[in-house]
């Protein structure tokens, strides 16, 4: 796997919710920052049946703004109301000149 740089703009990120997805109201991937601050992006459903979801960062994200541990996670609201969480992923992002 390469390194994720602060600023980086390239980048789809992906995450899996471990169930399958059909019928969703709210896609999401939050997102805690090393500062502590809590976030959400809208995610699109790349596979309903294994719940593979994504967001691609564009040219303008200035998302990626902090070098050091990020969290990442996968959330989605069914039609119906029910609430699936992912597994929490560990990335680090990481400075030009490291």
């Amino acid at each position: 796997m390469s390194k994720i740089f602060v600023d980086q703009t390239c980048l789809r990120i992906i995450l899996t919710t471990n169930v399958a997805i059909s019928n969703p109201r709210i896609v999401e991937i939050h997102y805690r920052k090393p500062d502590g601050t809590i976030g959400q992006l809208s995610a699109t459903v790349d596979d309903e049946v294994t719940g593979v979801i994504y967001h691609d960062l564009d040219s303008d994200s200035i998302l990626l703004d902090q070098r050091g541990p990020w969290k990442f996670w996968s959330y989605v609201v069914f039609g119906d109301g029910r609430k699936a969480r992912g597994e929490t992923v560990g990335v680090t992002i990481w400075s030009e000149d490291e």
